[in-house]
């Protein structure tokens, strides 16, 4: 029987919340306003899920399974970002083999902290048109 450990981080819902304009620290006399435009609204890119297997000791462990979004600024960087797909599915791919090599486990919880950076610095080099790579699900599965 097969174990899995899902993790399904709120990263995707957190990065749909339009930021909050602070207050002043003088007081806060002016007002924020109550909601952004639709325009200021990051667009997302969504890429198909990616499967690296979990190598120990020259062995297959498991599969370490992750699905991921593209933060871009607006529709434009959207669209170069969809043109990109193919090479930023290869880093992804290759931040996913590194990551699942060397700290995956199917009997331990996932730091998926840890992956999102790589994941987001392999996504960075590619196009800095990427403001942030989102990881919105993983999971570990035993061999």
């Amino acid at each position: 029987m097969s174990r899995s450990r899902t993790i399904l981080p709120i990263f995707l819902a957190a990065a749909m919340l339009p930021p909050t304009p602070l207050a002043h620290a003088s007081g806060g006399e002016e007002e924020a306003s109550a909601s952004p435009s639709i325009s200021s609204l990051p667009t997302l890119v969504a890429m198909d899920e990616i499967a690296v297997p979990i190598i120990d000791a020259g062995e297959i462990q498991g599969t370490l399974r992750f699905s991921l979004v593209i933060r871009a600024a607006d529709d434009v960087g959207a669209q170069v970002l969809t043109e990109k797909m193919p090479e930023l599915r290869a880093a992804a791919l290759s931040a996913g083999i590194n990551f699942a090599s060397l700290r995956a486990s199917p009997y331990r919880p996932i730091d998926v902290a840890l992956l999102s950076n790589e994941i987001d610095a392999a996504l960075k080099s590619i196009d800095p048109a990427v403001q942030q790579g989102l990881i919105v699900r993983v999971t570990a599965i035993e061999a």
